[in-house]
């Protein structure tokens, strides 16, 4: 059966896309070593166009010191993904969000759609092929529109909401199955397909849209690509386990089946509200150092020093520089 969810998937590259493209200023700093391409697009974006801005200035700053400080503490080896508690917090959060992009039950519609509806008494494949149909066209609108709107609101809240609704969602769709199974009700059985389709944007609003946005924002630049990499293990882990143990589970245990996730789900919810750390509204400088408070001071030292230096010893706090465009 299709991947009913998959579908959204060019959406979700699309919106990861337009997050990721922020960083650029920050590869030109560190990569190209282009300073002056570097302070014209600052000056563009940020200043409209005033080459005279101490705010562009001061980010420009910000940029370049946040750089050189990772470079100074970095070991580029995967024992710096464990060398701190830091570190050991952003891994950990990798890790979960890998697992729970797979097992929030996204697996059981993705390739077993037809089996559930087996279970609830639809066994004409042309009503299975008008349903996952539906749910095909209807995470592929509802993606989008997350896809465009979630990365605006704040980041730990939307996950929240996306837990706690999959959480209620999927907990009404266990109770449907077992209603079915134990009265063969046909109302059970339409209102499991109804929870299926509500399902989609539970989803999609947080797994779906802010999943690597949220993973470039907590990992620093120097071990973004080996955080996205455990991510991807994981994740993959977890899809290994739904290609091989969910029909097992499905055919031996039936709905009750469903309450495993259920369980899983509830742990998401736990894990994002003690766990998850709040990133909207700061720069992808000011998220380098997200654990790191010694960091975050010499962070701000180094660019006020550096701005004084600029100024021939007029002394231009960096707050006051990055307030100037409020």
């Amino acid at each position: 059966m299709a991947n009913s969810l998959s579908t959204s998937s060019r959406t979700k590259r699309t919106a990861d896309y337009f997050h990721l493209s922020c960083t650029r200023i920050t590869s030109v700093v560190d990569l190209k070593r282009e300073g002056d391409e570097a302070m014209t697009i600052l000056v563009k974006y940020h200043a409209e166009g005033d080459e005279t801005s101490e705010f562009a200035r001061a980010e420009y700053v910000q940029i370049e010191k946040t750089l050189e400080l990772e470079k100074e503490t970095a070991n580029m080896g995967w024992t710096q993904l464990v060398a701190t508690s830091g570190m050991r917090r952003r891994v950990l959060i990798g890790a979960f969000i890998g697992l729970a992009t797979q097992w929030s039950g996204n697996g059981l519609t993705s390739y077993f759609l037809s089996k559930i509806l087996d279970n609830v008494g639809v066994h004409s494949n042309r009503t299975k092929n008008l349903i996952n149909l539906g749910i095909t066209c209807w995470g592929f609108l509802n993606a989008t529109v997350f896809a465009f709107t979630s990365a605006r609101f704040k980041r730990r809240t939307v996950y929240l909401a996306c837990t706690l609704s999959m959480l209620g969602v999927f907990t009404a769709w266990t109770t449907a199955s077992a209603r079915y199974a134990i009265t063969g009700s046909q109302a059970s059985s339409r209102a499991l397909i109804v929870f299926i389709f509500l399902y989609s944007p539970c989803y999609n609003m947080a797994h779906n849209a802010l999943t690597y946005p949220y993973l470039v924002e907590i990992f620093p630049f120097e071990v973004r690509a080996k955080g996205l990499s455990v991510f991807q293990w994981f994740s993959r882990a977890a899809l290994f386990f739904n290609q091989f143990i969910n029909p097992i589970g499905i055919a031996n245990a039936g709905w009750k089946y469903y309450i495993s996730y259920c369980i899983f789900l509830l742990f998401e919810v736990f894990f994002v509200y003690f766990l998850f750390p709040e990133t909207h509204g700061r720069t992808l400088e000011e998220l380098t150092f997200l654990y790191e408070d010694d960091k975050v001071v010499e962070q701000k030292r180094r660019v006020d020093e550096e701005i004084r230096n600029q100024d021939h010893g007029k002394d231009i706090n960096i707050d006051e520089g990055l307030e100037a465009k409020a």
